[in-house]
């Protein structure tokens, strides 16, 4: 096979260089065949190297594996179902539960354990001794007047039900829920567009990832949420890159 050196192929002026023709088909190929080829090939390269710069540039871009996206603007324009991405950064998602913060009754555990939801921090199982009545769901009733004075559970005569509301008297509490260590791999499943953190992943097992699920119609999906700033993106590179060469450049095949 001989190769023709770029000096010695027809110039045709494109922006600031005089660019051949068959370097051109072999842009226009490029563009029909790589999804991310305004990002590999940004129009400030095609338009200020020369050819033999050019062709270096393409054939150096063209022979990695994947191609990794880090800036979040073009994350959020390429980024599809499918697309696999690592982890920018740590992320740890916490439920907590502290003194005074008032929940729903469940129902009750044993041994004198008490499971109570909290808005936002989960379903916890507390000891009865550190709970107190605060209320019940729909009128001011009897309950509510005994959260005014912090009327304990054990003291509370009436028959528990989930329309009640029970604080919390006990010391501060924490549990993580969720935690994605920096670099780790996941699958994008799901994108919603036009909110900032409208992306589900599910993340590739590891010892340190903890991640959260839940069913859906009888489907798992993942119930944590993440941004374009939150991963950067590697997808595989399907460019034959010699083969279009060959047949742009070189005339074969």
């Amino acid at each position: 096979m001989t190769t023709i050196p770029p000096e010695k192929l027809l110039p045709h002026r494109v922006g600031l260089v005089e660019r051949s023709p068959r370097l051109e088909e072999l842009l226009k190929a490029l563009v029909k065949e790589d999804v991310l080829f305004e990002y590999n090939v940004p129009a400030s390269v095609r338009s200020s190297y020369a050819d033999e710069q050019l062709v270096h540039y393409l054939r150096e871009t063209y022979s990695c594996p994947s191609f990794v996206v880090e800036d979040s603007e073009q994350i959020k324009k390429y980024l599809g179902v499918g697309d696999r991405v690592f982890k920018r950064g740590e992320f740890a998602r916490k439920e907590v539960v502290q003194p005074n913060m008032v929940g729903q009754f469940v129902e009750k555990g044993k041994s004198g354990m008490i499971k109570v939801t909290f808005k936002d921090n989960g379903i916890w199982e507390l000891s009865g001794e550190k709970l107190y009545v605060a209320g019940k769901i729909g009128v001011l009733t009897d309950a509510y007047k005994e959260w005014k004075k912090h009327l304990p559970l054990a003291q509370f005569t009436k028959e528990l039900d989930t329309n009640y509301y029970l604080g919390y008297a006990g010391e501060k509490q924490e549990r993580t829920i969720t935690f994605i260590p920096d670099g780790a791999e996941g699958l994008v499943v799901n994108t919603y567009k036009g909110y900032d953190r409208g992306i589900h992943i599910v993340w590739a097992f590891r010892r340190d990832v903890k991640q959260r699920s839940g069913e859906k119609e009888g489907m798992t999906w993942p119930k944590d949420w993440f941004g374009p700033g939150d991963v950067i993106l590697a997808r595989s590179n399907e460019v034959n890159f010699e083969q279009l060469y060959m047949k742009h450049i070189q005339g074969e095949g």
